[in-house]
């Protein structure tokens, strides 16, 4: 017990100190005053994985650290989360041993995420629990009160829709075994194998790097895609469409599809934020600006105009903060409850006021649809 309650506080500090630190004094003293998200002490836990594992999350929670006082709680699970399923609800459960905590949100529903809201809701039937983006599928999260995800089946369609409108004749679906375990990308791939089929247009699946293997890296990976999407220029031409559903690697994909004439038609959890780096575009002070980074990839000479499609908002920060908006609402009963309504309006006030369009599955998901913005 002492050891888990003494992790949790460690991985607390880090956070803090990892989103506190570079500040001076006199830089303090000018900051403005930080919300509360809940009252009578109540907080809420926000849990996280590595800035590593995912940039955009972690600066969608730096911000909400930025701008909320300790009524939340911003915890990191292990790094090495996917060798070990017990680490998403470890982390968790310590935290819900924490009665001042009543509302929990896991920001992305990575690998045992399933078993940590199952433990948290045998602990606290209390508790608030949101998870966005769940990789194991809606059905393992059942016992929360608000699930987010992307309407994969929906997304397959239209990319191919878009990639057809931006000249495409093939496809080119990037993924991994370890991905494929995932229920939301056998969705997307069989969506867009389905739509392919439909539209006339030559499929092709094709492995690529794991990240999560310990003798590759994010270079390997994108020095892969770089030798393989020569490969399929050389077998398909100009008029194919490049997919990845590894994040990190959006840009990398985007870049390589500029390069050959070829055309990306969307980025897995779309947003331009993923883009940004790889072609040129300095984020540095708009981390979490997907208007921003929106205007300058357009603007910019990343030669990405007519060759590259995303949403207009970051699905990650938009779900993150729809989450925390509906769980402050929950905790301080001030909020209208889960519907597709008001999940409607919380993305909507949260990205930008781009139209959205939800649903529901069999296991009471909200799940979320957006235009695909060819820059």
């Amino acid at each position: 017990m002492l050891k888990r309650i003494l992790a949790a506080a460690l991985a607390v500090c880090l956070v803090l100190l990892t989103f506190g630190c570079g500040q001076n004094a006199d830089e303090q003293e000018t900051q403005p005053t930080r919300k509360s998200a809940a009252e009578g002490g109540q907080r809420i836990a926000i849990i996280i994985g590595d800035q590593s594992q995912n940039p955009e999350i972690y600066a969608a929670a730096a911000e909400i650290a930025r701008t909320y006082d300790d009524s939340i709680m911003i915890v990191k699970y292990a790094q090495n989360y996917y060798m070990d399923n017990t680490a998403v609800s470890e982390i968790a459960s310590t935290v819900a041993e924490n009665d001042s905590v009543t509302a929990m949100i896991f920001a992305d529903g990575v690998t045992g995420t399933g078993e940590a809201v199952k433990k948290v809701r045998e602990m606290r039937s209390d508790m608030y629990i949101a998870v966005c983006n769940p990789h194991e599928g809606s059905v393992e999260m059942h016992d929360a009160n608000l699930v987010l995800s992307v309407d994969f089946p929906a997304l397959g369609e239209q990319m191919v829709k878009k990639a057809k409108e931006m000249g495409a004749e093939s496809f080119v679906f990037y993924t991994t075994n370890r991905h494929l375990k995932y229920s939301s990308v056998v969705a997307l791939r069989n969506a867009v194998e389905e739509a392919c089929k439909a539209e006339k247009m030559t499929f092709k699946a094709m492995s690529s790097v794991d990240l999560y293997d310990e003798s590759r890296t994010l270079e390997i990976a994108k020095q892969y895609l770089a030798e393989d999407a020569a490969r399929q220029m050389e077998k398909f031409g100009a008029k194919t469409a490049l997919f990845c559903t590894e994040p990190q690697v959006q840009g990398a994909l985007a870049a390589q599809a500029i390069r050959h004439g070829m055309v990306m038609p969307a980025t897995f959890m779309p947003s331009p934020l993923s883009l940004a780096a790889d072609l040129g575009v300095d984020l540095t002070g708009h981390e979490t600006d997907s208007a921003y980074a929106l205007e300058q990839l357009k603007a910019g000479d990343s030669g990405a105009a007519g060759h590259v499609a995303t949403w207009s908002f970051s699905a990650y920060a938009a779900f993150l903060q729809a989450a925390l908006d509906a769980a402050i609402g929950a905790v301080n009963d001030s909020g209208p409850a889960a519907s597709v309504k008001s999940v409607t309006d919380l993305l909507t006030a949260n990205n930008g006021g781009t139209a959205v369009t939800v649903t529901t599955d069999a296991n009471k998901a909200y799940l979320v649809q957006s235009g695909l913005v060819v820059l």
